[in-house]
This record gives C-alpha cells, sequence and structure tokens, in this order.
C-alpha cells in the first residue's frame, strides 16, 4: 500500500518491532485500550487506520506516553494506513462499502491532491435509504439521514470519515445519495437546495471496513493468525 499520498498522518511503520511476527491484530483507532487488547491477544503487530502522529510534535507525556509505551514493552509495531486505507481501489473504505452494496460501475469521484479518495457505483436495483443503512449494518443511534432526495436510490457515492467538504464532488458526478461518516452542519441546506440524500454513517462505521478487508488479505496472503479489534465508538 502506497504511503506517498499527501497526508496530515504519518503513513506507513509508526513504531518498530523486532523478532518473528506470528499474529497481528487490527483497529481503527490506536487507542490505549486497543494497544492493551493487542498485548492480551498475543500479537506482534497492530495495524490500523487512525495511528498516533499527526504531522505535528507531540510530547512524550500522558496518555501519549502510556501508548507508546504498552508498545515498546510489549515489543509490537504499530502500521498505520489513514487516507490510503480511505481511497485505494481494492480495500479501500469506500470501495469496500460500495462493494457491500453490491454497487457495479465504481469509479473515483473526488481527489486529494491527486489521489483518488472518493468512490461512486450504481446499484443493481433501486434501493431505499433505510435499506442501504441496513446492509451497512449502521441502524443504532450515530445514524443521521437526510432525506432530500429520490426514495429509492441507484447511484451512491462515498467518502468515509470527515469526507463532507468533497460534497459537490458527488453532487456533479450524479450521485443520488452521498454517504460519509461525520454530520456537518453545512451540509443540511447544500444537500437541501439540490435534492440529495445524505447518510451520515458515523466515522467509526464507515472506516472499519478498510482495515477488515486488509486483515483478510493479510491473512490470505501470509498465511498468518489475525485479530480484529473492535471498539465503536458510536460517532
Amino acid at each position: 500500500m502506497s504511503t506517498s499520498v499527501a497526508d496530515f498522518g504519518y503513513n506507513g511503520i509508526q513504531v518498530e518491532n523486532c523478532g518473528e511476527i506470528k499474529k497481528i491484530a487490527f483497529a481503527v483507532d490506536a487507542c490505549e485500550e486497543t494497544i492493551l487488547q493487542t498485548v492480551q491477544l498475543k500479537c506482534d503487530l497492530l495495524v490500523v487506520h487512525h495511528g498516533l502522529f499527526w504531522g505535528k510534535d507531540l510530547p512524550v507525556t500522558g496518555n501519549h506516553y502510556r501508548r507508546l509505551k504498552a508498545l515498546l514493552e510489549n515489543n509490537i509495531g504499530l502500521l498505520a494506513y489513514h487516507l490510503p486505507l480511505d481511497g485505494h481501489p481494492e480495500v479501500g473504505n469506500n470501495v469496500q462499502i460500495l462493494k457491500k452494496l453490491s454497487a457495479v460501475d465504481i469509479k473515483p469521484c473526488s481527489y486529494h491532491k491527486g489521489f483518488a479518495l472518493g468512490y461512486i457505483g450504481n446499484l443493481q436495483q433501486p434501493t431505499t435509504i433505510d435499506s442501504i443503512a441496513k446492509t451497512l449494518g449502521i441502524l443504532d443511534n450515530s445514524l443521521r439521514i437526510l432525506s432530500f432526495g429520490k426514495n429509492k436510490i441507484t447511484k451512491v457515492g462515498v467518502l468515509s470519515g470527515s469526507g463532507g467538504h468533497h460534497f459537490q464532488d458527488f453532487v456533479d458526478a450524479g450521485a443520488e445519495l452521498f454517504i460519509t461518516g461525520d454530520s456537518e452542519h453545512v451540509l443540511y441546506h447544500a444537500a437541501k437546495e439540490q435534492n440529495i440524500n445524505v447518510l451520515f454513517a458515523g466515522h467509526y462505521h464507515t472506516e472499519i471496513w478498510g482495515v477488515q478487508a486488509l486483515q483478510q488479505l493479510i491473512a490470505e496472503k501470509l498465511s498468518i493468525k489475525t485479530e480484529f479489534i473492535s471498539i465503536p465508538t458510536g460517532l
């Protein structure tokens, strides 16, 4: 997976370890709870979407210290892939969500400094937003829907996480439903005035897909034991 994407998070090896890697943990966030579960599961490597380093210097104190301490003391390596795991054309969050919906003709729709980030695809039959949400397993309190467009949807655009600022790219591409993670106030009127449906599916929930697809790929390619650590935030 390329780490050359212009990103505000550091992609690739964030913490090195030594020795043979026999078991790998996968998770969305490199939080303290995830790291401690990685220790309990006796994994040698943790692969995440949200790592520990975000383009600015952080003092090794407080919870940042505890996270690093747990990794180093237990010889656990940390790999993080942020935007590369959102926009990857095979195992990326956005493509995986569209594949879950059995979409066809999946194509890049939105770019970040030349990198294909968001994707759009056609559903094989007209589908309601509620049915789409159910298929994605997100009928919970974190779900927010703006029903300003067609009742039956055939064209869906997806940009996981905080993808709202790319909304207009999907409108221009003919999306009838835009799926992203975080709810954003400014999208309410933009969607209403342009008759576009929006599904705010939760930042966490829209970003489990890539790490799980990567987990499956690595398990198959390397014939290695893996674990997925689920710590949903409801946000």
